[in-house]
Order: structure tokens, then C-alpha cells, then sequence
């Protein structure tokens, strides 16, 4: 029997974003100008907006998701697990990931395996840039990828950091 599907529909600055769900995972993010599929919503679906939400709103910096990527390549399946590894507020280029996955001259490959990502936001593939410079492509356009990288250059710049507070004991 079929999972059912559920999806919840977010406004964002960018355009609507759509969380699809079965059960209680996540399994696709749809990003603005593609077509989404039409389900109702599931508390599921609406926690996972709700996630993305504070993302964008500069509350929140990880995820508590369960997420199932529902097919892909064992090769993409590894540059997606690769992308999980880019800590928020950092970049790779694609060659750096190809190089990770253990095929270095991949990096073309790697460019695809990010475009195919079901989970974009959440498999962080607009952390991945071209090592020639510029932010590259990405399915919710470039001004998207730049946006979400330089807000989270700009949490990281404001984060309070206590490595050199000195407490009373």
C-alpha cells in the first residue's frame, strides 16, 4: 500500500516552497517556480514548513527533521550525504565534494547530483559553489543561492561566541 503523501505550502520572500511528507518524513522540497504537488496538509508537513520558516528567518541553523530521500544513484546518494557534512554559514566547491565522495575529477557530476536533490534546504545543495567563483546555479534561481548564503554568512558573523567568557565558579 502507498504511502500517503501530505504537503504543506510556505510564502516566502522568494516564492511559495512546498514540504511534502509521507508519513512522518520528509521526502521532497519544492522551491519556487516549480510545480508542486497538490495534497492536503499533515502535522507532519506543516512542522517541516514551520522549520523552514525559522530558517529563513534567521531562527534556526539545523535541522530535527526526519527526512527519507525516496530513490536516487548510489553516486548521488553520496554527494547528498556529503552535503549534510557542509556546516551552515560554509561553503564547498563541487570539485571539493567529488573529491570527498572519492571521485575526484567528478565535479561536473556532482553540479547534476545537486540539482536532482529532492530535499533542497534541507540537503544543503546551495552551499555548493563553482571554484571559480560566483554561487553557480540552483533550482530556486541564483538569487535564491545568494540570499540563503549570505544570510547565513550573516547569522554566523552575529553569533555570540563565549570561547573567552570567564564565569564565576
Amino acid at each position: 500500500m502507498p504511502a500517503v503523501t501530505n504537503a504543506s505550502v510556505l510564502s516566502t520572500r522568494f516564492g511559495e516552497i512546498t514540504v511534502v511528507t509521507q508519513g512522518n518524513r520528509v521526502v521532497r522540497v519544492v522551491l519556487p517556480g516549480h510545480d508542486a504537488p497538490l495534497a492536503a496538509p499533515s502535522d507532519a508537513s506543516e512542522r517541516a514548513a514551520t522549520h523552514i520558516a525559522q530558517y529563513l528567518s534567521r531562527s534556526r541553523t539545523q535541522w530535527n527533521l526526519d527526512i527519507a530521500v525516496p530513490a536516487g544513484t548510489p553516486f548521488q546518494l553520496a554527494v547528498w550525504r556529503a552535503l549534510t557534512a557542509i556546516p551552515f554559514g560554509e561553503t564547498r566547491t563541487y570539485g571539493q565534494i567529488a573529491e570527498a565522495i572519492g571521485h575526484p575529477r567528478a565535479a561536473r557530476a556532482v553540479g547534476t547530483a545537486c540539482a536532482l536533490n529532492p530535499v533542497p534546504l534541507l540537503v544543503p545543495c546551495h552551499r555548493v559553489v563553482p571554484a571559480g567563483g560566483g554561487v553557480g546555479n540552483y533550482a530556486g534561481g541564483t538569487a535564491m543561492k545568494a540570499a540563503l548564503l549570505g544570510m547565513e554568512r550573516e547569522v554566523i558573523a552575529h553569533a555570540v561566541s563565549y570561547t573567552h567568557l570567564t564565569l564565576p565558579t
